[in-house]
């Protein structure tokens, strides 16, 4: 929990998009697509500071599956999922990707 709370200490005082030193996406450097990841790390800044509007605008999936994530984080295990939970979950991740490159993201 330590590092989750170092993690949004610094994304708290840290804009993403206005620092040098935080990476961007590899796969958007490199082709120009958005990876189903893109703007996560903006969108958690902005809804650090209350901004779930714009931290939805950023990365609609990331904000969708938050409170699933901190659901299991705070059981402390992850639950086992059966092969067409991940298939499925694939599909899901494949079809936002494909959505907002196609509709612009």
């Amino acid at each position: 929990m330590f590092i989750v709370a170092l993690g949004a200490g610094i994304l708290f005082f840290v804009d993403p998009a206005g620092t040098w030193w935080m990476p961007g996406c590899p796969m958007h450097e490199m082709t120009g697509w958005l990876c189903p990841f893109c703007g996560t790390t903006g969108a958690l800044h902005e809804l650090l500071h209350g901004h779930v509007v714009t931290a939805f605008a950023l990365n609609p999936l990331t904000m969708l599956l938050l409170p699933v994530a901190v659901y299991f984080v705070g059981r402390g295990k992850w639950p086992a999922w059966r092969p067409v939970t991940w298939w499925a979950s694939l599909a899901l991740v494949v079809a936002f990707s494909v959505w907002r490159n196609i509709a612009g993201g």
